[in-house]
């Protein structure tokens, strides 16, 4: 019940590893309550998926926007999915934060 909660509309999301990570920690935790378990029991994350006989959330987002991107390459030109999947990042990448204008040199 928790897994298609945290899943709605995630596949049009570009996740960062920090989020996905954030959302695998409150995965397990929901699980760990379900099975009445804490993080004190030393229990292995593996061996409560396996117990609940669930995989891993973020092979699952990974699924789900693949099938996603699926959809969106088999529609037409025009879709308006289609035209932000493949549009191109305009200007320069900015690595790290501006200077202050009033930096001393």
């Amino acid at each position: 019940m928790v897994r298609p909660a945290m899943l709605y509309g995630m596949e049009a999301v570009a996740a960062t590893r920090g989020q996905e990570k954030k959302m695998e920690v409150a995965e397990m935790q929901m699980l760990r309550f379900a099975l009445g378990k804490t993080r004190l029991d030393k229990i292995r994350n593996d061996t409560i998926r396996e117990t609940i006989g669930v995989g891993e959330l973020g092979k699952k987002m990974r699924e789900s926007r693949l099938r996603w991107l699926g959809h969106v390459i088999s529609r037409d030109e025009g879709y308006v999915g289609q035209r932000t999947c493949y549009s191109g990042r305009e200007g320069a990448l900015m690595l790290a934060r501006p200077r202050p204008r009033n930096f001393h040199q």
